[in-house]
């Protein structure tokens, strides 16, 4: 996995073109911590002017997780799309002991962000 490398990958519900884009790598406690960039979704999201969400701009997942995921490569050099405030602030949790990163796949990330959005 590199950076810029864009993968789709399979989802419940109405998304139109669901992908991620490798943001960053960091190698951290024994892991690799990729983060991604989720779009190509279509999600009911009550702080957005429009009412829906079609993007996550930041995601920290274990390489584990991404590489015992469903995902397909379908491009590589993408543009990196605006990510660096959520890994800013991710990073700053994370050196403080707070932040945490999924274990989980993509799909099932998105399904986790959105649920939380609509609490």
């Amino acid at each position: 996995m590199e950076v810029g490398q864009k993968y789709s990958f399979e989802i419940n519900g109405d998304h139109p073109n669901p992908y991620f884009i490798v943001c960053k790598i960091d190698k951290d406690h024994g892991k690799e911590i990729i983060s991604i960039s989720i779009a190509g979704l279509k999600f009911i999201n009550p702080h957005s002017e429009t009412g829906f969400g079609h993007a996550i701009s930041h995601a920290p997942v274990e390489l584990k997780a991404l590489s015992n995921s469903p995902i397909k490569l379908v491009g590589e050099n993408e543009q990196l799309p605006d990510y660096e405030e959520g890994y800013s602030t991710w990073r700053e949790a994370f050196e403080s002991g707070q932040g945490g990163y999924f274990t989980i796949s993509p799909d099932k990330i998105v399904e986790y962000i959105v649920s939380s959005i609509l609490q």
